[in-house]
């Protein structure tokens, strides 16, 4: 009934939604239109390698001409550490135990789709006359077989490079510039997942691969520091994390490239633009390397940088805030009662609500290699500088994230009040809905190789 019920106001929320803006498409002429929405999403970019987050680096200097004129949020987390979860938190609000697109069991490793019951952004905006679209670039994780399309008029997966991306983009956008209809957007940018864009930068930023970048230095650090309790050595955490930093300085030269295009066209200023992360990437913290597999800080600290429609000054917002709250920002940021009937459509905003993050298991590829590691369902509860992790198997942490940035020193048994007052925000928030895991699509060869190819199989 608690489904239904949820729903139903759902349903109820988008039709209110479409019958506002055919009202407002009536009364205004095109200038007064409703703002276009973009979200991007930069896959597998941790914060802490963005300049505009304080990198010594030059990582990112596209996103803080933007932030300028944008508020960006210094503690964002993901509600999971890889791509299935932390995607389908965006598209509906709802964390990892609402919407059930995770992985299934440690056995097989099998990862739930996007059910079609969860109403999405897309399916949001598309019910009120928006026109849709999407252009994403992870072949694997992100295909239209996992439940992504909900919505979108067009669902375009293509495995190119984010400055290559726009080009697709831009001719997207030129129909609905000239016809004033208010667009949404969704682009997925890959440049930062392995294996990493490293292209040379078609501009003045001092970055470039390192000599020995044509091995899988990423595969080379699992191998040392998940295998074995080895430290990773100094120069092949070195040539990684260019390699990683120089992926991120493509995807942030994709999104300068965006706004250009938006700019150009006239659109920039009445377009809300949401840029954010679906998860981070380990480069041996913790004995770790890569993603999906704990929920450490590297792997949930994502960016978080939103434009309103008209905003010229940025700010900085110093409260945490998860992926689970995208339609909520974006409810925020839009007129009068359009913004109120998509706020009715996703009840989770910021303040309102745990922050929360989720991993079940880990993708196939590490139960079968590491399973005893992995074999875990991992919740983390965010609270007043501190940070708690329940694990099913009973390694439990706690930690204070203001005194203890790197999670170093576990306090589970040294603050047991706090922990045990925090694990009983965490159990009662996940219970108040059933769990609800969707089905498993079929891995056909095609997908199958895209996977390989993207290291989760």
């Amino acid at each position: 009934m608690l489904a239904f019920g949820h729903l139903h106001a759902q349903l109820l929320a988008a039709a209110s939604l479409a019958g506002l803006l055919g009202l407002l498409g009536c009364s205004r002429g095109a200038n007064d239109s409703p703002p276009n929405v973009i979200v991007v999403t930069l896959d597998t970019v941790r914060a802490d390698h963005l300049s505009l987050y304080g990198y010594d680096r030059p990582t990112t200097p596209w996103l803080e001409a933007l932030a300028a004129r944008a508020d960006v949020y210094e503690h964002a987390v993901a509600t999971a550490p890889w791509t299935v979860p932390s995607h389908a938190s965006i598209f509906t609000g709802l964390f990892p135990f609402e919407h059930g697109a995770h992985t299934l069991d440690a056995e097989s490793g099998r990862v739930a789709a996007l059910a079609e019951k969860h109403q999405t952004l897309a399916e949001s905006f598309q019910a009120a006359g928006y026109r849709t679209g999407a252009f994403v670039t992870n072949t694997g994780y992100l295909s239209e077989k996992f439940g992504w399309a909900q919505g979108f008029d067009r669902y375009e997966v293509e495995g190119l490079r984010g400055p290559e991306l726009m080009d697709e983009v831009a001719g997207w956008l030129d129909p609905w510039w000239a016809a004033q209809e208010p667009f949404f957007l969704f682009i997925n940018l890959m440049d930062a997942h392995a294996p990493y864009n490293l292209d040379p930068l078609p501009d003045a930023r001092e970055l470039s691969a390192p000599a020995s970048s044509s091995g899988d230095l990423l595969a080379q650090l699992g191998e040392i520091v998940i295998a074995t309790d080895d430290p990773a050595p100094p120069a092949l955490l070195r040539d990684l994390a260019a390699q990683y930093d120089l992926g991120i300085a493509h995807a942030d030269l994709a999104v300068g490239r965006l706004v250009e295009e938006l700019e150009e066209r006239g659109l920039f200023e009445r377009t809300l633009l949401v840029v954010t992360s679906d998860h981070g990437e380990f480069l041996g913290e913790h004995q770790l390397a890569a993603h999906s597999k704990d929920v450490y800080e590297p792997g949930l600290a994502i960016p978080l940088i939103v434009h309103a429609p008209g905003q010229t000054t940025g700010r900085r917002v110093g409260e945490h805030v998860s992926l689970a709250d995208i339609p909520a920002l974006i409810a925020e940021r839009l007129p009068g009662e359009l913004g109120e009937s998509l706020a009715a459509a996703f009840p989770h905003r910021p303040g309102q609500h745990p922050v929360i993050a989720e991993n079940y298991y880990s993708r196939s590829k590490d139960l079968r290699r590491w399973g005893d590691r992995f074999r875990r369902i991992r919740a983390v509860l965010y609270q007043e500088g501190w940070k708690l992790i329940h694990s099913s198997d009973g390694d439990h942490e706690l930690f204070e994230l203001s005194t203890d940035p790197l999670e170093e020193v576990n306090r589970w048994s040294s603050e047991p009040e706090r922990a045990r007052a925090m694990l009983t925000v965490l159990q009662g928030f996940r219970s108040e809905v059933p769990a609800a895991p969707g089905a498993a699509p079929e891995i056909d060869p095609e997908l199958q190789e895209q996977l390989e190819a993207l290291g989760y199989r």
